[in-house]
């Protein structure tokens, strides 16, 4: 592969920032695993930010927060969702977006190192963006600098669970594919799932010493909560009683009902045209969410849960035995789930419905905004005489059907007839 973006390199703006009184400092880095409660974490921190500065632990803004993804884009080599939302679509934008980053993360770090002992990074990115060794020993390399002791910290989920997970939230975005068509190529060596592929490259770089695996199980977890779970694994000197946990989880699961309107939404209704949004998408998905009878029933069910399961036992075991010393598949069985409800007749009466509707040829929905920045255009073109009142007129009769109640496009309908009359 390619690099288009060489990062970690030398120079002697950072070289001078590497202190010895920097040095004695400890790094905590959490990279995930995805769909392990990161997101709740992440968010948990940094409304403690203050609190956990007050007992030596900072965090960083440079790095981007609550997520820390700009480190992990850092050393990436491809443009990713997270570059082009900051419109960075190829090498010229990537140094532009880049430019002074490791100067500053590394200033960053040096001015916390005067009252803290710990800097902590959180990105479930890690995980599913850094794929070589290559990039991770990048990452060591700008760590180093900074840091004398350097600890990764990872959870670890069973496959078929975060396929389920992984589904959810592909159908909360832009995916109207059936669970049990989603990611079908998801075996042993495919670095997202296979992990002992995936943890053995961080081992290599930063030395199995240096890493913290734990199962990501809420009965086995302290107080049955990964927050605490967190603390007492990576920060057992913080005083939990001086932190707020009164963040929730972020990430609501679906029903199965949920799940399938958000397939047809998606389907018919795109996410986004182009690289932008397309806000009726996530409208008609709030307007579900809140519609009582599609709260009730189940979760989504992926039937192929125990043949995943199998399909990964040998290398679990081998993860296990290696990073854990243990001879067991530490990971519970999961039953054979029952097909996704989205086949009872109640869901399919609903998901049908919507279908019909949203392929009425010439539906057009608006967003709100669109409505008003379009109205008032028209009525300046025609303020202006720019735009004569037959036009203005058609414009307006257009936005009435999206807002056929509106006072104002009501009001200047009547004004401009009357007019040109």
């Amino acid at each position: 592969m390619t690099r288009l973006f060489v990062a970690g390199k030398r120079n002697s703006q950072t070289d001078h920032l590497c202190s010895e009184e920097k040095t004695r400092m400890k790094c905590i880095l959490h990279i995930g695993t995805e769909k392990t409660g990161t997101t709740l974490i992440q968010n948990w921190l940094y409304e403690n930010e203050q609190a956990l500065s007050l007992q030596g632990v900072g965090l960083s803004k440079v790095a981007s927060f609550p997520n820390n993804r700009k480190l992990v884009a850092y050393f990436q080599n491809d443009f990713d969702d997270y570059m082009h939302e900051n419109m960075v679509f190829n090498s010229q934008q990537r140094e532009a977006f880049f430019e002074g980053f490791e100067v500053a993360l590394l200033s960053e770090i040096l001015e916390l190192s005067y009252d803290h002992h710990t800097v902590l990074f959180s990105s479930e990115h890690f995980h599913s963006r850094l794929q070589t060794v290559e990039q991770i020993e990048r990452v060591k390399e700008v760590l180093d600098r900074a840091f004398s002791d350097v600890k990764v910290m990872c959870y670890f989920r069973e496959q078929s669970k975060v396929r389920t997970s992984l589904y959810s939230t592909g159908i909360k975005l832009h995916s109207p594919e059936r669970i049990d068509v989603f990611q079908k190529d998801a075996g042993p060596g495919h670095h997202y799932y296979d992990y002992m592929e995936f943890f053995s490259k961080w081992a290599e770089v930063f030395g199995k010493e240096n890493l913290v695996p734990k199962v990501y199980d809420r009965e086995t977890m302290a107080q049955g909560d990964i927050r605490y779970d967190f603390l007492a694994t990576m920060l057992p000197g913080i005083d939990p009683t001086r932190l707020s946990f009164d963040s929730v989880p972020a990430n609501e699961s679906l029903t199965a009902k949920q799940a399938a309107c958000f397939r047809v939404i998606n389907a018919k209704c795109p996410p986004r045209f182009s690289i932008y949004q397309n806000p009726l998408n996530a409208r008609l998905k709030a307007r579900v969410m809140t519609t009582a009878p599609l709260n009730s029933g189940g979760g989504v069910k992926d039937p192929r849960q125990p043949e995943m399961y199998q399909a990964f036992d040998e290398r679990n075991r081998a993860f296990f035995k290696e990073f854990f010393g243990t001879e067991d598949n530490l990971f519970s069985e999961p039953k054979a789930g029952a097909e996704e409800i989205e086949q009872d007749p109640e869901a399919g009466a609903c998901t049908e419905l919507l279908d019909q509707i949203l392929s009425i040829k010439g539906l057009v929905f608006m967003a709100p905004e669109e409505v008003d920045a379009i109205r008032d255009l028209a009525m300046k073109l025609y303020e202006e005489k720019t735009l004569d009142a037959p036009s203005a007129l058609l414009l307006l009769k257009v936005l009435q059907r999206a807002r056929p109640y509106g006072p104002v496009i009501g009001d200047a309908i009547t004004k401009i007839y009357n007019e040109s009359r």
